[in-house]
């Protein structure tokens, strides 16, 4: 590398920048001047990155902007000793790229069995949220099996002890994953209906859920 390409990539580095591709020329650029920029992405598809952005913004509003699939396209491309992602930390095996289009794609397929065959990037914000508060209130898989067995019944104790009108269309969604308007029609309510009680039914088992992992002496399923 040139004297004054390697001065350029050290003061980029020093105010956050990263190096990007443009026009067939490396540029040092911050990742929300890359999104603004549209710069092509290296290995993301359009919709992994949508995702990416999708997932982002909901979990931390201003996430897109801030160019955060660019931030991962761009340490995808990486040696992965150098890179700056969550992967590395778990020890993921390279290449990263492989281990965020698995979990990218579980969660678009998820999305499509439970939202009339939309990704989740498709998604309103609403649905996004509550998909997200949804996957955040059982994301722990435990591998021994007396674990899993207590995490079911923990489950079960929680959606039991809700109010029957939220449990009846969280589990014809999340358990039947029967789409919005076969639940309409199941439980003869509006559409519009059966996604702002959906959402309710959704924040009501993650605050109790949430409840009895910080109370566990405590059953998740008792009334406040």
């Amino acid at each position: 590398m040139a004297e004054i390409e390697r001065r350029a990539l050290m003061k980029g580095a020093a105010l956050g920048a990263l190096a990007f591709t443009v026009g067939g020329a490396t540029v040092m650029l911050t990742t929300s001047q890359a999104h603004a920029r549209n710069v092509p992405f290296r290995l993301l598809k359009e919709h992994e990155a949508e995702a990416i952005e999708a997932i982002g913004e909901t979990l931390v509003p201003g996430a897109r902007n801030a160019g955060v699939a660019h931030f991962i396209d761009q340490q995808l491309s990486v040696p992965p000793g150098e890179a700056l992602l969550e992967a590395r930390i778990l020890n993921v095996r390279p290449p990263y790229a492989n281990f965020y289009r698995a979990a990218l794609g579980a969660i678009d397929r998820a999305s499509k069995a439970r939202h009339d065959g939309r990704r989740f990037a498709e998604l309103s914000a609403p649905d996004q949220r509550e998909f997200i508060d949804l996957m955040q209130s059982v994301t722990a898989v435990p591998s021994e099996p007396m674990e899993r067995e207590e995490l079911q019944k923990q489950v079960q104790t929680t959606v039991t002890s809700m109010p029957e009108h939220l449990r009846e269309i969280l589990l014809l969604s999340y358990f039947h994953q029967f789409p919005y308007k076969q639940i309409s029609e199941i439980l003869d309510i509006p559409l519009g209906t059966v996604k702002s009680r959906l959402h309710a039914a959704v924040a009501h088992f993650a605050d109790r859920w949430r409840a009895g992992a910080a109370n566990p002496g405590r059953s998740s399923g008792v009334a406040s």
